[in-house]
């Protein structure tokens, strides 16, 4: 039996391969160090190449941000203000290192009681996920003036939690200024149209009454509700320009003369009339304004 697996032990060792000769396993060994090096290289290219284009990027952020016309703030979950754009003393007057690092409570000062009240009721909205929001705000800058900003409030994402919230306020105080100056240009005209004593009225291209105050529908019996969108001729039949095309009335421009209108009950009325042009913001016509006096006592 011992015989028998001696035989054994020799016929497996004889199947054995025979080992490399050692200049062979250098070889591979050299070669595979090769490779590992050049992947390593590789690698190394690419990160560098990574963190050049980061560096690209986060320049270009931070130009941007130093730079933006409009004022950034990033504000934490505890209501801590983490950073601010420059903007903030180049149209406020504030110096934004007196907020970094402070809670928004501090902020009290910039903005009137009602806009910091409606601020942080918007980024609390924000905080609890309920969406981007967009306010307009009335700021007090620092050398008491009141200034408006137009605000948008969204939330700061990392791994499906809200973080922060990134505010960007544009700076809307030209064009307020412009549509409150508009608005109390109407309320002076509304007054006038409305208070005058002479009738005035307003009638598209086509001839159609748009707009008559209360005097021009006194004066010819009528409820102001019943003549908007009637015709012309209603009550001026025979008004000379009602034959007119709107272009040779476009080329006339204002007109004045005199002529007969008709009231509700048919008796006629002697008028002094002076029509002019409107425009729309871009110069181009869009209709007539008309002023009309009664001249039969004088006639």
């Amino acid at each position: 039996r011992s015989r028998g697996l001696g035989d054994v032990y020799k016929r497996q060792a004889g199947r054995r391969p025979a080992p490399k000769p050692l200049g062979e396993e250098m070889e591979f060994f050299r070669q595979h160090n090769e490779i590992l090096f050049r992947k390593l290289e590789e690698k190394m290219l690419d990160l560098e190449t990574a963190n050049r284009q980061l560096k690209i990027s986060e320049e270009r952020y931070r130009l941007s941000f130093e730079n933006v016309m409009d004022i950034i703030f990033l504000i934490d979950a505890d209501f801590n203000i983490s950073s601010i754009s420059p903007s903030l003393e180049k149209i406020l007057g504030y110096r934004p290192a007196d907020y970094i690092g402070r809670p928004v409570y501090d902020f009290i000062k910039v903005l009137t009681p009602e806009s910091f009240e409606q601020a942080i009721d918007n980024m609390k909205s924000v905080l609890r996920g309920e969406g981007p929001r967009e306010t307009l705000y009335r700021c007090v800058t620092a050398y008491g003036d009141i200034r408006y900003g137009e605000v948008s409030g969204s939330p700061i994402l990392r791994d499906g939690k809200i973080i922060g919230i990134i505010v960007i306020a544009h700076d809307v105080t030209d064009r307020k200024k412009a549509e409150e100056r508009l608005q109390e240009s109407e309320q002076r005209y509304r007054g006038i149209f409305e208070n005058a004593i002479e009738g005035i009225y307003q009638t598209t291209p086509a001839g159609a009454y748009i707009s008559v105050n209360p005097a021009f529908a006194e004066m010819h019996g009528y409820r102001e509700a019943e003549l908007l969108g009637a015709a012309l001729g209603l009550v001026a039949p025979d008004d000379p320009t009602a034959r007119l095309e709107f272009r040779e009335i476009k080329q006339l421009r204002r007109l004045h003369y005199e002529t007969r209108h008709r009231r509700r009950d048919g008796s006629d009325l002697a008028v002094e009339v002076m029509r002019d042009l409107v425009t729309d913001l871009r110069g181009d016509p869009v209709g007539l304004v008309t002023i009309c006096q009664e001249i039969t006592q004088r006639k």
